[in-house]
């Protein structure tokens, strides 16, 4: 009997840690998904710009913290007010991590520190003449810093729970930081009309928009010289092509419709 109850004060509290200690281990793995989700959500944002940080949070505890059950929708999501990961409990029952204790602590884009960046510096005012820039994205270099603060360990009546000492008065912060230089490509159209002219509020996604810096001549297309090939009337002899004539014209690739892929449409 006294063996037994020995080895009970030994195991119970070990019990207790070993358990905890998954917990924790499994928060820290949730907190490198958060901060890589977050950092590659920002090399898609609109026009090269930062997403909101408060978006990006409700987004971490919807999506890295939510039931793998939960229908995705292309719709803003609002924040939960309780995590769904069911291993963000406690043994009693209790939140191991509150919805508002995973947050982004560190979310930025800015210039790479490389020394390539550097020596772009020099060349991007001759890019900008051609109205593109190269990289397309001056701010790829992203960091973002998920923070996930713990809950004290508690009794199911919320008291300190002694077994699981330190852990029981002294909760702490879980951190991972994500560092990426990206550039990412177009995914917002070709940015022009099937007439090869611009088209009007294209972004500066577009594919056109992103080629425009490699092409110099692009520049005399938009100048003055370049916009009074139109004038020309193309009933003239000879000369009267050159109202079609499009200088530093881009053109993207276009698939034709017979070489796309057929999907079968879902309700």
């Amino acid at each position: 009997m006294t063996e037994f109850v020995i080895s009970c004060v030994v195991l119970v509290p070990l019990l207790v840690l070993v358990s905890l200690l998954a917990k924790y281990i499994h928060v820290k793995h949730q907190a490198m998904a958060a901060s890589r989700m977050a950092a590659w959500e920002a090399t898609v944002g609109q026009d090269y710009a930062l997403p909101g940080k408060a978006a990006q949070e409700v987004l971490i505890r919807t999506r890295v913290f939510g039931d793998a059950r939960d229908v995705m929708s292309s719709k803003p999501p609002t924040s939960p007010k309780t995590l769904a990961d069911a291993m963000l409990t406690t043994h009693a029952g209790k939140e191991l991590i509150k919805s508002e204790g995973a947050t982004l602590g560190v979310y930025s884009s800015t210039t790479s520190p490389g020394l390539l960046e550097e020596a772009l510096k020099f060349l991007r005012p001759l890019f900008s003449l051609t109205g593109g820039s190269f990289p397309p994205n001056a701010n790829g270099w992203i960091t973002a810093e998920a923070t996930m603060a713990t809950e004290k360990i508690t009794t199911t009546s919320d008291t300190p729970a002694t077994l699981a000492a330190p852990f029981d008065t002294t909760p702490f912060a879980v951190t991972a930081r994500t560092v990426l230089l990206a550039d990412a490509w177009n995914a917002s159209g070709p940015g022009e009309g099937s007439n090869g002219r611009p088209l009007s509020g294209a972004g500066q996604r577009s594919v056109r928009q992103q080629v425009r810096a490699l092409v110099p001549s692009a520049w005399l297309g938009d100048s003055t010289f370049g916009k009074l090939t139109e004038n020309i009337p193309s009933w003239l002899p000879f000369i009267g092509e050159i109202h079609n004539l499009q200088i530093g014209r881009m053109s993207v690739d276009v698939v034709p419709s017979d070489k796309l892929q057929n999907y079968d449409s879902k309700p």
